[in-house]
């Protein structure tokens, strides 16, 4: 039995304000080997025609390398890089779209977060996580790992079609309430016993 943690019911109460253009793309973590944000440059590289703008936050040691790469690109004009922020649902409420490009993950707080908040949500298909959190095609699109132009093409996808990425992040707001509510985890805790006695026929108290 896997037992996620829960959404801050707080999420469900922001109201996103949805537009008629995908500009804004936001990122979040920290700034490691994980992450692979050398692999969200490339595929923002890809895309670099496109009228977007990519803010990454967060603070780790490849901060110095990530600036390298971003200038090794010319992309100094699509994408800054910021600290990390308190206010950061404010920032994603800002933002049109989320991307996340990691090599591996545990259960990513940070797409849960967007998609709770009302974000399309792009990410790689690692393990583990981002296939619980994205129905493909319904709140997100997931993408492998390690290919910039499936990426480059699954942003340039949403970017073109704002209406299909709105009703993504719409949608995802909604699955995220049903599947990650603190009523409906607490719930599955609740069922926990019962649910080892009928398996294991083995006492069990919590």
């Amino acid at each position: 039995v896997v037992i996620p943690n829960f959404i801050d019911d707080n999420l469900f109460e922001y109201k996103k304000e949805y537009h008629n253009t995908i500009h804004k793309i936001i990122s979040v973590g920290r700034l490691v080997d994980q992450k692979n944000y050398n692999l969200l440059l490339e595929a923002i590289n890809i895309c670099k025609n496109l009228d977007i703008q990519l803010t990454i936050y967060g603070n780790g040691p490849l901060k110095s390398e990530i600036q390298s790469k971003i200038a090794y690109y010319n992309l100094e004009n699509k994408v800054s890089l910021e600290k990390f922020t308190r206010n950061i649902n404010e920032k994603y409420l800002q933002s049109d779209l989320y991307v996340m490009s990691s090599n591996f993950e545990g259960m990513p707080n940070t797409l849960l977060e967007a998609s709770a908040l009302g974000l399309p949500i792009i990410s790689t298909n690692c393990h583990f996580g981002p296939s619980d959190i994205i129905t493909n095609g319904v709140n997100g699109i997931l993408v492998p790992c390690n290919d910039a132009k499936k990426l480059a093409t699954a942003i340039k996808y949403l970017v073109e079609n704002h209406k299909i990425a709105n009703n993504f992040g719409k949608n995802g707001k909604v699955m995220m309430k049903e599947k990650y509510s603190k009523d409906r985890i607490v719930s599955k805790w609740e069922k926990l016993p019962l649910l080892i006695r009928e398996s294991s026929g083995v006492k069990l108290w919590i």
